[in-house]
């Protein structure tokens, strides 16, 4: 059973990490750069509304997913207890990495 907590640990603090080496320096990037859009002409820009209506919404979920992360330490030794533990810690990281990714998909596009 130590095993096994230690792997839903792993796994866990993957999605965690994800947001620090994937999203964070994209963004820092990002702002370095300062791309000027409207030198872009608009038949070749992405329409992202569907994932963001502007990018106020996205930086203020950007937020919310980074003071989210410590949440995931409320799991910590308790995976192993009972099934619904650890299903409820399987669909709060299923969650999370469902936002992140679509928080990164905007920003990548």
């Amino acid at each position: 059973m130590k095993s096994f907590q230690s792997q839903i640990r792993c796994f866990l603090g993957a999605s965690a990490l994800a947001v620090c080496t994937i999203i964070l320096p994209a963004q820092s990037q990002a702002l370095a750069q300062g791309t000027d859009e409207s030198a872009v002409d608009e038949r070749y820009s992405w329409d992202l509304t569907p994932f963001y209506a502007s990018e106020a919404v996205w930086e203020a979920e950007l937020k919310r997913l980074r003071e989210e992360i410590p949440n995931f330490g409320s799991y910590q030794g308790r995976l192993g207890r009972n099934a619904e533990t650890l299903l409820e810690a399987r669909d709060t990281q299923s969650a999370f990495a469902k936002d992140l990714l679509r928080v990164w998909t905007y920003a990548s596009n």
